[in-house]
């Protein structure tokens, strides 16, 4: 006879879950279902030493010819065909027992748990068509314990799934946990004044300071005028990042920086260049100055290290793009850095200003700008010769040349194969100005003379990179 157990019991859950790391790679929905992954991949659910199983002394089916005379015949093989397959160590039935599938077992399928429950209707039949057969006693024993089976496959799989929902919000949590660590302890907004101008960029006719609590600020201004303008954030740039789901990093493998754009009549959008800043002030400063070290329209000479600055943008970028008349040219402000979904960053502060212009106040501020540049490598006639040739190129674009310079010797070129003497090559530079503007722009260019066995030129081919805006006052 079969040997019934101890009712079934859930054993302790025994959660592996790995540990958040210490740093998040960001809080987003991808490192929250990795780390949710994970844990529910190492939870474990430890099977009850006590739990059913399949059965050693099976139940043995009724001979034909003892059947024969019994009414239930009927019902008695119908019960023990269900049995004779439930007890099958291989059906699905023991699926909780089976080592190392633990965390991935379902609960008992419907066809299984109607099995089951069909065994009671089939034993009713028995006891109301024939209830002194001999073996009720046994089926009944059977049935019972096939329920507690059933029961004990439920509450595993519940179990298991408890678990694996227990982990998963631990290790989501653990993210999240090391992710709100991320934030930094900002400036936060100090007094009125920054408080109803958060997220905001002010302009005014002089300096404004950084801990100023009023500030004389203007919404119209002359083209030639002097012009300052700082952002208000509401968040530090580093912490705007981190509310756009962005890590910067403990040690940022890149600049942190704050970059800047402008928008001129709503018709074109410029990159006025990037302020990169060390890791403390990326976290805790909430104003921006966006005119240092001077007026936005103050010029000034051109050096590589502060080409790409914001005044010099300014100077190179808005000022060409001006209409005569009232323009409306608005600066926006993003934090950026490594990790950034966007190009431009997480958006800090952004303000409109009316800039009054003219042809001459164009020219004005377009005139305090210089660079200077080093001497041509060529003269005389053959400078002028090739300054000729590169002028006619860029009035056939609408362009003048503004200036024009050579900044290698010639090189010979020749043939890969032959070694043939084939042309010779320099490089220079040009700056060009859209006619009718105050608009240059600095080009890279390749000079190519053929050589026809005889003599170089008189062609010259030429390939520039891409130009860049440049002032059109050179020294």
């Amino acid at each position: 006879m079969i040997r019934l157990r101890q009712p079934f019991s859930i054993a302790v859950l025994t959660l592996a879950a790995t540990a958040a790391p210490a740093q998040a790679p960001g809080k987003d929905n991808t490192e929250q279902d990795r780390a949710a992954r994970e844990a529910v991949r190492a939870t474990s659910f430890t099977v009850p030493a006590d739990a059913p199983r399949p059965p050693q002394d099976k139940l043995k089916k009724t001979q034909t010819g003892e059947l024969k005379n019994s009414p239930a015949k009927k019902a008695i093989k119908d019960f023990e065909d269900k049995v004779f397959q439930l007890q099958k160590p291989e059906n699905s039935i023991w699926s909780y027992l089976i080592v190392g599938e633990g965390n991935r077992v379902p609960p008992p399928s419907q066809r299984i748990v109607d099995t089951v429950a069909s065994l009671q209707a089939s034993l009713e039949a028995i006891k109301a068509t024939d209830p002194s057969w001999a073996r009720l006693a046994e089926y009944e024993q059977h049935a019972a314990f096939f329920e507690s089976v059933v029961a004990a496959h439920r509450a595993y799989a519940e179990g298991v799934a408890v678990a694996k929902q227990e982990a998963a919000t631990a290790a989501v949590a653990a993210v999240d946990g090391a992710w709100n660590a991320k934030r930094a302890k900002d400036d936060g907004m100090p007094h009125a004044f920054h408080s109803s101008n958060a997220s905001k960029v002010v302009y005014a006719n002089r300096v404004i300071g950084a801990a100023e609590t009023a500030v004389d600020a203007t919404t119209s201004v002359a083209a030639d005028a002097p012009l300052f303008a700082r952002a208000y954030f509401s968040e530090s740039g580093w912490n705007a990042m981190h509310s756009s789901g962005v890590d910067c990093g403990e040690t940022p493998s890149s600049p942190l920086r704050y970059k800047v754009f402008a928008d001129v009549n709503g018709e074109n959008r410029f990159d006025l260049g990037a302020l990169d800043v060390d890791k403390a002030t990326f976290q805790t400063a909430t104003t921006l100055d966006l005119s240092r070290p001077g007026s936005l329209t103050a010029g000034g000479a051109l050096k590589s290290e502060d080409e790409r600055t914001t005044p010099f943008r300014w100077l190179t970028i808005v000022t060409p793009a001006l209409r005569d008349g009232d323009n409306t040219v608005e600066l926006e402000v993003r934090a950026w850095c490594t990790g950034a979904r966007e190009v431009a960053g997480a958006p800090l502060a952004r303000g409109s200003l009316t800039v009054k212009a003219s042809k001459g106040s164009r020219g004005a501020v377009a005139a305090r700008g210089t660079y200077a540049m080093a001497p041509s490598a060529h003269g005389g006639a053959e400078l002028a010769g090739l300054r000729g040739k590169i002028t006619r190129h860029f009035e056939g674009k609408g362009g003048t040349v503004v200036d024009f310079r050579t900044v290698s010797d010639w090189q010979p070129v020749r043939h890969p194969v032959t070694g043939a003497l084939v042309a010779r090559a320099a490089t220079a530079f040009a700056v060009v100005q859209k006619k009718g503007t105050t608009f240059c722009e600095l080009y890279s260019l390749g000079l190519e003379e053929p050589h026809d066995g005889a003599r170089y030129g008189p062609a010259l081919n030429l390939s520039q990179a891409l130009a860049r805006p440049f002032v059109c006052t050179i020294r």
